[in-house]
């Protein structure tokens, strides 16, 4: 446990803390790994495995929480941070069939349709949280960085391609940025976390 984000400075916590889960069912070869940790009312740690999430699509939970935290946050007079690393678009692929839907006209490949689909549905997650901070009056004064964790997957599908011509010219190193917090944070991190573990 020493290694998960609420002891890495990290607030609360939602999502996995290991890869390679199903998005509907939130398991891999070792059980059940989505999970709420926090720390309640008395100060103990709690780490509350999510049953009652079962059946609900990953990059879906982890746009819903977001714009929750962002809610709870508006009035919160000290800077935050929030991390949220969607598990899209990392195998296995899988997404509702209503993103896949709309691709049916014009894209043939199954697996481009899918993968089309996992992005059109992260899409839509970062659309509300951007709604929800505009709607709470934090836009004006929040800073959103996007990243890759692992480059473009050139190997995922026939026709959607990606170059990873910046991270293999880098002394052929990927790189990882890694974030720091504002120092004015107060007596509590302010760091919230709603996805994978870092």
């Amino acid at each position: 446990m020493a290694f998960t984000p609420l002891h890495r400075g990290f607030d609360d916590f939602f999502g996995y803390y290991l890869g390679g889960q199903n998005y509907d069912s939130h398991r891999n070869e070792k059980g059940l790994d989505l999970r709420s940790d926090y720390y309640d009312k008395d100060g103990k740690f709690v780490d509350e495995l999510r049953w009652d999430l079962d059946g609900r699509y990953s990059a879906e939970l982890y746009s819903d929480h977001t714009v929750d935290l962002l809610n709870r946050l508006k009035s919160q007079e000290h800077p935050f941070f929030i991390y949220l690393a969607y598990q899209s678009v990392h195998a296995p692929h899988m997404v509702p069939q209503r993103y896949i839907d709309q691709y049916a006209s014009h894209i043939t490949d199954k697996k481009e349709k899918v993968f089309a689909a996992m992005v059109s549905s992260m899409d839509e997650g970062i659309g509300n949280i951007t709604k929800a901070l505009e709607s709470t009056g934090l836009a004006d004064n929040t800073i959103i960085v996007f990243s890759s964790d692992n480059g473009g997957n050139v190997n995922c599908v026939k026709k959607v391609t990606s170059s990873n011509y910046l991270i293999e010219e880098v002394n052929g190193l990927s790189t990882r940025v890694v974030s720091g917090h504002h120092p004015s944070c107060g007596p509590e991190t302010g760091y919230h976390q709603a996805s994978p573990m870092p």
